[in-house]
């Protein structure tokens, strides 16, 4: 079996029709199966899931009410091991790469914006 993460887009919807920005949280997850289409079904259940009423219960944006609306799997990546382990024999350990993500920058003072955290425009390239 192979672990894969599973990039998972849950958006943030209030009865307020059209309202922009659209908030939206990207939730990683951590998938174990036997191949890529095993682990898109198990990333999609789990997307429903987590948006199911109950589950999703009391969520806000500002002040309104709100109710989570899974969109869909992103991407999905197995994961890595560190070597000598192996990628469908061993479960992940300290040092595995769980996950990446490309970007484009503009120009230097963005990328060390990106690394301290603060906000920036990027291109995101999948």
């Amino acid at each position: 079996m192979t672990w894969y993460a599973a990039s998972i887009i849950i958006a943030f919807r209030t009865k307020q029709k059209g309202a922009s920005p659209i908030l939206a949280d990207e939730n990683i997850i951590l998938i174990e199966a036997s191949n890529d289409d095993e682990a898109m079904a198990k990333a999609k259940a789990a997307g429903e899931y987590q948006t199911q009423p109950g589950v999703s219960k009391g969520f806000r944006v500002g002040n309104r009410s709100a109710r989570l609306e899974f969109i869909g799997v992103r991407k999905l990546i197995a994961v890595s091991n560190p070597w000598p382990l192996s990628q469908d024999q061993d479960r992940p350990v300290d040092g595995t790469e769980v996950t990446y993500s490309s970007f484009e920058l503009p120009d230097e003072d963005a990328l060390m914006r990106l690394s301290n955290g603060a906000d920036v425009t990027l291109r995101y390239i999948e």
